[in-house]
């Protein structure tokens, strides 16, 4: 009754504007959703005639009207007093703490960082994969087409939803790499990259899924690299029966995770606790029920009210990555053997990823990356001011005092302690279920040599490839 309600509103529109948002352009289907939304508009005239037309929305909360208006981190006093008169408040007027206060250039090749606090995993930070740095005249709205870097590779072009080329940086500090250029192509199904392999239209691809990288064959390379990033049962402790410590403590100690591992990855990994990072490796066996334990859980059930068992719900990524939906129907077998019925939401990406921002969910089913600190891998989830916080769906004092002596003390030994009382309270008071790390696996074809795969799955080692 809507959609005809609107559709006759369309139909008898002299001028019609059509306005999208996010929700469109970042959709699995987008390209063709838009195109049929066009389609329409110029059916009817409605693009080139004056009050008409079609209005993509950019998204990132209007920072550039903000920025417009005067609205920044560090605000001038001038504005707030403008703004504590317009709205007859008293505007606080202490700016808050950034750990990195000034960045200064000393020279061509060496950066001052003055830091308010210590941090002991800033190196770690700065080293991520997805850290950029930028000149200080940089237009921040032209680099979004135009990306500007010192990387051993340079952008020369892009055809969305199918290639991105770059061609050597002759000006790399390194060195000019040895293969003049990389495209990377947009293959959805792994199969499909498995035969564009075994015909040569392709020398290199990286795959998640154990079983195809298994039935490549012939004379291409398969290389086996364990990954920093984990498989979780992420559980949103906010909200009821989950808010109980000992619902929680059901589902952690109902799930086997080595019979997660080899059912949903045919045991192609390693059953971990929550921190992943070779140097402060959680480990596992410490955790409540390590090997599963069907009868603790339906005690821990009783305790929590509900001897008859319940019913939970779990969202999961159907397309994200290979083993997801596999995890999700395993662990709902294994949670039913103590009593608990889990009904399971698969979601495509796009809609999972918001599900997964604004914490609307009891369960889900995840993979999240690791990183080399654990600081910069769980500081933001489980303290009460990070920004994942609201995802993690945990926080305590103890870990809030927990992470910020982590981050203070520059002791590695001493930093191991923390981070082991870090995993105890996690594991113990079951924030999340913590299921095991995988592999991935890069495949590469005769001829191809130089490329070392790295457990954060950066490529930054494409600038020492050669290919005979």
């Amino acid at each position: 009754e809507e959609v005809l309600k609107l559709a006759d509103i369309y139909v008898k529109g002299r001028a019609v504007i059509s306005t999208w948002g996010m929700g469109l352009t970042q959709h699995k289907n987008s390209v063709p959703t838009i195109q049929l939304l066009s389609n329409l508009m110029m059916m009817r005239g409605n693009v080139g005639r004056r009050g008409a037309g079609l209005c993509p929305v950019r998204g990132h909360s209007n920072v550039q009207g903000d920025r417009t208006v005067g609205i920044e981190e560090k605000p001038t006093q001038a504005f707030l007093d403008r703004l504590g008169k317009a709205y007859d408040f008293e505007p606080p007027r202490e700016h808050g703490y950034d750990v990195v206060e000034t960045i200064e250039a000393i020279d061509e090749s060496t950066v001052k960082l003055t830091l308010s606090a210590p941090d002991a995993a800033l190196f770690s930070k700065l080293a991520v994969v997805t850290t950029a740095i930028l000149p200080s005249e940089v237009d921040l709205s032209a680099i979004e087409t135009e990306p500007d870097g010192t990387g051993a590779f340079v952008f020369d072009k892009r055809t969305p939803n199918q290639s991105l080329t770059l061609k050597a940086n002759p000006d790399y500090w390194g060195g000019a790499p040895e293969v003049g250029s990389v495209e990377f192509r947009v293959i959805p199904d792994q199969s499909a990259i498995v035969s564009a392999l075994q015909a040569g239209s392709v020398q290199m691809a990286v795959f998640d899924d154990k079983l195809v990288a298994d039935t490549i064959g012939g004379s291409v390379k398969i290389t086996e690299t364990p990954q920093l990033s984990y498989h979780v049962l992420q559980l949103n402790a906010r909200v009821a029966p989950l808010d109980d410590l000992d619902v929680r403590l059901a589902i952690a100690c109902a799930i086997d995770r080595q019979e997660v591992l080899d059912s949903a990855a045919l045991g192609a990994g390693e059953i971990t606790g929550p921190i992943t990072a070779p140097a402060f490796k959680s480990d596992p066996s410490a955790r409540p029920c390590p090997e599963g334990d069907v009868e603790a859980a339906k005690e821990h059930l009783a305790a929590a009210g509900y001897s008859d068992g319940l019913t939970l719900h779990a969202i999961v990524n159907q397309d994200g990555y290979a083993t997801s939906v596999a995890e999700a129907e395993n662990i709902q077998a294994q949670l039913a053997e103590a009593g608990i019925k889990l009904e399971i939401e698969s979601l495509e990406s796009g809609a999972y990823v918001d599900r997964w921002i604004a914490a609307d969910f009891e369960l889900a089913v995840a993979l999240n990356g690791g990183q080399p600190d654990p600081d910069a891998a769980y500081g933001r989830y489980f303290t009460s001011t990070g920004n994942l916080n609201t995802v993690a769906g945990y926080s305590s004092p103890t870990l809030d005092e927990l992470f910020a002596k982590g981050k203070a003390e520059s002791d590695e030994s001493a930093r191991k302690e923390t981070y082991d009382a870090i995993s105890a309270e996690l594991e113990d008071n079951a924030a999340w279920v913590w299921l095991f790390t995988a592999y991935n696996y890069t495949a590469t074809a005769e001829g191809v040599s130089g490329f070392v795969p790295m457990s954060n799955r950066s490529l930054q080692n494409l600038r020492d490839v050669t290919v005979d």
